[in-house]
């Protein structure tokens, strides 16, 4: 009798991102990456922190991603700012190579990440097969992320979870 509820009907869509708390990312020039750091939006202590110095090109990525060329993907995760402070221009939540081109496409966090929670999303169609997504940060901080997602379609669906693969979900009916 509550006429504020409502029912969350998703169409069927796969995360290709193969571990959506962002600890089976590779780390680059300096940046580390710690497992299990912080608790995460959904109350579970899985949030992975993101360590940078500072240095140029300090940066976690998924690559290898498995994209349809000419089709509409959003990138999508949650992300806090633990502690430093973002002033360089280079400190961005991105998508290369297979999307958009080649080029990169993607959120700048200077003006965006705070200490609360927040999901971040983008659409861009793919341009190739093969695509990485890539959370940069030149300054030196601590950044959460979780909930990274990869999906075909034009906008963000709840969270699917996964663990050394892609994961479908299933339509809801």
């Amino acid at each position: 009798n509550n006429t504020k509820r409502h029912f969350l009907l998703e169409a069927i869509r796969q995360n290709k991102i193969t571990d959506y708390t962002g600890a089976g990312f590779s780390a680059f020039n300096g940046a580390s990456i710690t497992a299990n750091d912080s608790t995460s939006p959904d109350g579970s202590t899985n949030a992975t922190l993101m360590t940078t110095t500072g240095t140029s090109n300090e940066l976690i990525q998924q690559a290898g991603i498995g994209v349809s060329s000419g089709q509409p993907y959003t990138i999508s995760g949650y992300f806090k700012l633990k502690s430093g402070t973002l002033s360089n221009s280079n400190n961005a939540f991105k998508g290369l190579d297979g999307f958009n081109g080649g080029g990169i496409t993607g959120l700048t966090f200077n003006s965006t990440l705070t200490s609360e929670w927040q999901r971040l999303s983008f659409t861009v169609t793919s341009s190739g097969t093969l695509g990485r997504v890539q959370i940069k940060c030149e300054d030196a901080a601590e950044i959460l992320v979780w909930g990274l997602q990869v999906e075909e379609g034009s906008y963000a669906t709840s969270i699917i979870k996964t663990s050394g693969s892609a994961v479908t979900r299933s339509a809801d009916v």
